[in-house]
């Protein structure tokens, strides 16, 4: 396999080593993906072996444990896509985004007790809608929607002043 060939493997930017320096997402972001997707684990866990069966719905801790492992598939996909520095980090990030904005839209409104309503509205609040904010954030980044706003970026007069 030539390097040429290599360049073009599927994630791979083939511009990558070209514009490693101007790469607009620094690496502790594919690092804040990899700690999401591993910070899962525990919830899927928990989720897997508390929920009840039948809440309604059949499969209905099948339904929730699976949405929870394809979202920390998501994550895990962001975050190699971003140690590789592949532009379908863009899709990933964009789809984790719009995972966790369902999530916290069917956490609330399947929340039964005062108490379920009131942890997923927290949890909708102060973890799922940032972090999918986030998420879009990141993918519009690396589309170059959006400026970096990191210093190191910025051209060496303006890290002087």
């Amino acid at each position: 396999m030539t390097d040429k060939d290599s360049e073009t493997e599927i994630g791979r930017d083939p511009n990558a080593g070209a514009s490693r320096a101007r790469y607009p997402l620094p690496r502790w972001v594919a690092l804040v993906f990899l700690a999401t997707c591993l910070g899962l684990i525990p919830q899927i866990v928990n989720l897997s072996s508390s929920l009840h069966q039948v809440e309604m719905a059949n499969n209905w801790r099948t339904v929730w444990v699976g949405l929870d492992i394809a979202e920390s598939a998501v994550f895990l996909l962001t975050a190699w896509f971003l140690f590789r520095r592949s532009i379908l980090v863009t899709i990933t990030a964009s789809m984790a985004a719009a995972m966790l904005w369902l999530d916290a839209w069917f956490d609330i409104l399947t929340a039964f007790r005062r108490s379920d309503i009131d942890a997923a509205t927290n949890l909708a609040v102060f973890v799922e809608v940032p972090l999918g904010i986030f998420c879009l954030y990141v993918a519009l980044l690396r589309l170059g929607v959006l400026k970096v706003p990191w210093a190191r970026n910025r051209p060496p007069d303006e890290r002087r002043g």
